[in-house]
């Protein structure tokens, strides 16, 4: 990330024990990867038609990821600070809307990678 960049805000979204008092085991993510890919890059296009210069670095796992692991990772750089939290907070929130991302919850007592 640039060297005229004085700002960067990084997301990390963690796989939490509880989803509305369930606990959880882990969550199974499948990613409709070439659909995904295209939603990204038109919501990095948006985002610069909205705050101009940034760069940033996305990343979501695909298949399981245990309770207290990482799941989704965003990063963004920008002149400023101001510009770099609003970006990240709307690649995070866009994210979730948009990308063809479905996820299916593990209970404590389901087999991992079971049906």
């Amino acid at each position: 990330m640039g060297e005229e960049r004085g700002a960067v805000v990084e997301f990390s979204g963690i796989v939490r024990r509880s989803e509305e008092g369930r606990r959880l085991r882990a969550i199974d993510y499948e990613i409709y990867e070439e659909m995904a890919e295209g939603t990204l890059h038109g919501l990095l296009e948006e985002a610069h038609r909205r705050w101009g210069e940034f760069d940033a670095v996305v990343a979501h796992r695909n298949g399981v990821v245990e309770v207290g692991a990482c799941a989704v990772y965003i990063a963004v750089s920008s002149v400023h600070r101001e510009r770099a939290f609003q970006v990240c907070r709307w690649l995070i929130d866009e994210l979730k809307q948009r990308a063809p991302v479905w996820k299916r919850e593990f209970l404590p007592a389901d087999p991992l990678g079971g049906t």
